[in-house]
């Protein structure tokens, strides 16, 4: 029949043989999506596809945590303590005095990634370990808080019988106080202690932080954490042989003093002892539970442990470590023992140390990645820098070319076909500035009054108003005034005679000396001119045909104002647009314009929409003061980044799109909206943007 020993070295050796069989991977070297992928987004968790969707919106920099596995331990190894008696790793073999494996502890432990650096693991730990020492002492009967030499310290060596009821099977306290003299005896100090431990470590590791390779089999980490000890203490101080009698140290305590003689000593001692630690150490006085169960009669303390260890992966659902943790007791009687030889406490407590080696399986649903410290968090920077400047999921490059020489691109043209030479708004849209129907180019009179628009010519004038000659008739007057007119009227004759005079002038020149005769002659002739008969009046012209007069006030477009990054101060490449616009609300009194503020995508949601209120208050403010604008004519409003004119475009305009794109998204608009309230100012940073725009 195998030992107890044979069968845990059993199941050891079968442990370790079936760990190759697990580390068989599946030959891929990294079995998960790219971070930008929609497979990716399996791998997340439903509380965080919020944030991965705007990852993959280009709405925010960085994409969600993955979902990762729990990793579920085993582990055996040499339980150790470091007290007041000697112990050490095994002594005179792996046995006291025949005992199995007393310096063995087995542990559990369940860990949880909170991060690529930090984690937490819940431990169990169960062990027995023992020591002696190979010194006789009988510090154990010397006080040096009293003068009384009677005085025992420990009472669990003095057959106290209070410990009793802590004894295996009715066992009697030993009594080693001699009943001639009243003093204490020599004796050897050995113990045997169980201990039970339930803690909660919190884990660091940085050796997943890979900067030339992209993951780890390696993971170096150290740990602190906080747990509870319930332990219990036990001596072997009776021979069971002789009817649970104390020992006789005489002769050992005779022989064998010298330390180069230390390890016969305990040769002797193995020997010496049954092995079978049956009486209840020295124990605290305050703390004597009494439970039932496999807590029954152990001491309870509070603990904190340090330690670190090692792990090497074999594949992505088991690896395997070694780990050492340290665990503080603040208690002096894990070793049943804390008298020094002259009967005073010794200075420290009792430290018991854990060095496991442990087999870890990774346990997780099937689209969840390994642990995160096994993770290396720089993959995703690097698989951003590899990434080619101008990305394929981006939207199609926007069409900016002017086919129709508008000086409006053609995205955002709503009339591609406009004719040369036609004046257009920022719309693309040929102008009709007194919409009277007749565009500007054609229009010689593009400035009609609103009164005069119904009265148009197709030259998009309106003909001048002339008076027309008061008509009376005779019937209309009153009196003779007609008569009286009549008489003074002189009718004009029908033939008119015009006298015309001709004055003729004769000269003659004689040689020197001069003789000059001048001779004039009048002769008067009579013409007859026939006066003409006035011609008949042309006809009155066509009647002209009058449109509907049409409120400039109904129908009105306003142009934008467009910002550079980070400010929301007016550019003074947009100051026509802003005179435009108070000129159009100064024409229509009674219209109520929205002004909407925007901005592109950079930056967080709170900061871009107190950005967006910043830009449109600054343009109400400038309408109001500087151009004499009611201000209950203007309502502002704010969108942030929800609204873009152009979409899908990333945070990092150097790498993932162009600053055109957006500028055209950074912008003031205005709407003809009710009247109404102006949104409040948004919770966010009040320090967005600056007002001073680029020169």
């Amino acid at each position: 029949m195998l030992s107890k020993r044979h069968l845990l070295f059993t199941l050891l050796f079968i442990m370790l043989g079936y760990i190759p069989l697990l580390a068989q991977d599946d030959g891929d070297d990294y079995p998960y999506p790219p971070f930008r992928s929609e497979e990716y987004s399996d791998f997340v968790s439903s509380k965080k596809q919020d944030q991965q969707d705007k990852f993959l919106d280009r709405k925010y920099n960085f994409p969600s945590r993955p979902k990762d596995k729990i990793e579920v331990g085993i582990s055996v190894g040499p339980l150790l303590i470091s007290g007041d008696v000697k112990t050490g790793l095994g002594g005179n073999g792996w046995s006291a005095s025949g005992n199995f494996l007393p310096k063995i502890g087995i542990g559990g432990h369940v860990r949880k990634s909170l991060g690529y650096v930090f984690s937490l693991r819940g431990n169990f730990m169960m062990g027995t370990t023992w020591g002696r020492n190979w010194q006789a002492t009988r510090g154990w009967a010397e006080s040096s808080i009293t003068f009384d030499p009677y005085f025992i310290p420990n009472k669990s060596l003095a057959g106290a019988s209070y410990y009793d009821e802590y004894q295996e099977d009715g066992t009697k306290t030993p009594n080693y106080v001699d009943p001639n003299s009243g003093l204490g005896q020599n004796i050897f100090y050995n113990y045997k202690t169980k201990i039970k431990e339930l803690s909660v470590s919190g884990i660091f590791n940085i050796h997943n932080i890979r900067f030339h390779k992209r993951q780890t089999c390696l993971d170096l980490y150290g740990l602190v954490g906080v747990g509870g000890l319930a332990y219990r203490t036990f001596q072997d101080q009776l021979d069971n042989a002789n009817g649970n009698s104390e020992y006789n140290y005489a002769e050992l305590v005779r022989d064998y003093s010298l330390f180069e003689n230390r390890k016969d000593k305990l040769k002797a001692l193995n020997d010496f002892y049954d092995g079978e630690f049956e009486s209840q150490a020295e124990r605290h006085f305050d703390d004597w539970p009494k439970s039932e169960g496999i807590f029954a009669k152990h001491t309870y303390k509070t603990t904190g442990h340090v330690g670190m260890g090692l792990a090497f992966k074999i594949n992505r659902m088991v690896n395997i470590a070694l780990e050492s943790r340290v665990t503080y007791t603040n208690d002096d009687l894990l070793d049943g023992q804390r008298w020094q030889e002259w009967g005073a406490l010794t200075r420290d407590y009792d430290t018991y140390v854990y060095t496991g080696i442990m087999a870890n399986f990774n346990i997780g649903g099937q689209n969840s990645v390994e642990p995160l410290w096994w993770m290396n968090p720089l993959d995703y920077t690097y698989q951003e820098l590899a990434e080619a400047p101008c990305c394929d999921d981006l939207p199609p490059w926007p069409d900016l070319n002017d086919d129709d020489g508008d000086g409006v691109a053609n995205i955002f043209d709503e009339e591609p076909d406009s004719r040369e030479g036609c004046p257009v708004d920022t719309k693309g849209r040929m102008l009709d500035s007194d919409r009277d129907g007749v565009l500007d180019c054609d229009d010689e009179c593009p400035h009609t009054p609103q009164d005069r628009i119904g009265d148009i010519e197709a030259n998009g004038c309106a003909p001048e108003i002339v008076a027309e000659p008061l008509k009376l008739s005779c019937g209309d007057l009153e009196g003779d005034i007609c008569d009286c007119a009549r008489k003074c009227y002189t009718p004009l004759p029908d033939t008119v005679i015009i006298r015309e005079t001709i004055v003729e002038k004769t000269e003659t020149i004689i040689e020197q000396p001069i003789v000059k005769t001048e001779i004039v002659k009048e002769i008067v002739k009579e013409v007859k001119v026939e006066v003409p008969v006035p011609a008949p009046a042309p006809p009155p012209p066509p009647p002209v045909v009058r449109r509907p007069v049409y409120d400039p006030c109904d129908n009105i477009v306003l142009p934008s104002i467009l910002f550079d990054l980070n400010k929301y101060g007016v550019k003074a490449e947009f100051e026509p647009q802003l005179a435009e616009v108070a000129r159009i609300l100064r024409d229509c009194p009674n219209t109520t314009v929205c002004v909407i503020g925007h901005t592109d995508v950079r930056s967080g949601n709170a900061y871009n929409d107190v950005l967006s209120y910043k830009r449109a208050k600054e343009v109400v403010d400038r309408l109001v003061n500087d151009y004499g604008v009611s201000r209950n004519q203007l309502v502002i409003q704010y969108r942030g980044e929800v609204d873009p004119v152009v979409g899908g475009l990333s945070p990092i305009a150097a790498q993932k799109g162009i600053d055109a794109d957006h500028a055209l998204n950074r912008r003031v608009e205005f709407r003809v909206c009710p009247p109404g309230m102006d949104m409040p100012m948004p919770d966010g940073p009040a320090n967005a943007g600056t007002r001073v725009p680029k020169p």
